[in-house]
């Protein structure tokens, strides 16, 4: 018995021990491909700050052919394939005009202005592992522009070698862990074959009949009756304890639209604390009551869209809320813009050819802003959205207006 016991004590010993290297093994593997990604990222984002500027000098220079030849060469000269895989370097650039009108785009070598296209550009869409940065500069004369450009992060060429080594690791503890479980085996085995070394039994006397009357009184005594378990006390109708309410989990599978403030409250909290952004988007559907198909292909849609479920509420009759922490104003509506698009993709297979959102947003932007003020400043961008459809309007704070805001409550507080 101690045998045995002292052989499963190893075996789940050394499985604990086997499990642990393994999760390092893919812990380290997960940290290198991250440590790699932050370090094509802060290239990324040197190269957009450069490129961005460059940009701007050239466009406000007046001749916007002349910007957009030398922009163009400017770009074919750093964009390398070894420079592309050392990172640092865009895959895509657009410059559009404000009112969302193409006005310059770069991808893959080739470049297009005005209607000056001979061919469309070959793009590949950016579909993980890339960042975006944008950028707005103001020109002499006519509409300002913005600059986007999207730069990748990781290569299959980067994962390759960080799996391999990972794999490799892992393959070496398992066929430790083989070698080490069959030698246990065979050990205990051959110890179940060795000759029981123990004295034999004597063999057992009669008792004498009185000892044996004893003995069989003493072993069966006479039973008792059991004993009836007692009723629990029963309390009047009127004290009993009432059950605790259950917040249950709506339908359509959001958060419900009462735990929204509070759960808003408890993010401004932890960004203000990291000094981090965070972005709150109000989306109200064109068609969908609460409780029907459509409504449920709607929250469908938003959960499918957005990565942190818990995060997205229901917000009105036809409405839902996303709270998208460590997100600029400017990253949340480029956001909302993807969702846009698949949202209408999606409608297509609903049969829902007119279906639509308006959209409102706001963010902290670096404000200690309370829960209730920021979604008034979100129902304010909805229902300008509402008010011109299609449009995706985010709310802008003015910081003299947010100070004189925080005085004016001094001044009320103090009164």
């Amino acid at each position: 018995m101690k045998h045995s016991s002292w052989h499963r004590v190893f075996l789940y010993g050394y499985a604990a021990v086997v499990a642990g290297a393994l999760c390092l093994v893919a812990l380290s593997a997960g940290l290198e491909i991250r440590g790699l990604r932050q370090a094509r990222e802060h290239l990324a984002r040197e190269s957009f700050d450069g490129l961005s500027r460059k940009a701007a000098s050239l466009w406000q220079s007046g001749d916007l052919s002349e910007a957009t030849r030398l922009f163009s060469k400017h770009l074919s000269s750093r964009s390398t394939e070894e420079a592309f895989r050392r990172g640092g370097v865009p895959g895509e650039i657009r410059i559009i005009l404000q009112d969302e009108e193409l006005d310059y785009l770069w991808a893959a070598g080739s470049s297009y202005f005005g209607e000056s296209l001979s061919r469309h550009p070959r793009t590949e869409p950016p579909r993980g592992h890339h960042r975006h940065f944008s950028r707005s500069f103001a020109m002499p004369e006519g509409p300002g522009r913005v600059i986007t450009a999207a730069y990748p992060l990781l290569f299959r060429e980067d994962l390759f070698p960080v799996l391999k080594r990972a794999l490799g690791n892992s393959l070496i503890i398992l066929a430790g862990t083989t070698l080490v479980t069959l030698g246990v085996f065979l050990r205990g085995r051959a110890g179940k074959k060795a000759p029981s070394r123990d004295p034999a039994p004597a063999p057992e006397t009669p008792p004498a009949p009185a000892a044996a009357a004893a003995a069989a009184t003493t072993a069966h005594p006479e039973p008792r009756p059991p004993a009836q378990p007692e009723e629990p006390a029963s309390l009047p109708p009127d004290q009993e304890p009432e059950a605790p309410p259950r917040q249950d989990t709506p339908a359509t599978g959001l958060q419900p639209e009462s735990t929204l403030e509070q759960r808003l409250a408890s993010e401004l909290e932890r960004a203000s604390f990291s000094e981090e952004d965070l972005t709150v988007v109000l989306l109200e559907f064109t068609q969908g009551d609460r409780g029907d198909q459509s409504c449920q292909e709607n929250a469908g849609a938003v959960l499918s869209f957005f990565a942190l479920t818990d995060l997205c509420f229901e917000y009105g009759p036809r409405g839902a809320a996303v709270l998208i922490p460590n997100t600029t104003l400017a990253d949340a509506l480029a956001m909302i813009e993807r969702f846009q698009r698949y949202y209408w993709a999606e409608r297509l297979e609903w049969g829902r050819t007119e279906a639509d959102f308006s959209c409102g947003a706001s963010s902290r932007a670096v404000r200690f802003v309370q829960a209730k003020r920021l979604l008034a400043e979100c129902a304010e961008a909805l229902k300008r959205s509402r008010d011109t459809p299609g449009k995706i309007m985010g709310f802008q704070p003015d910081p003299q207006k947010y100070r004189e805001y925080l005085k004016d409550l001094e001044d009320r507080d103090r009164s």
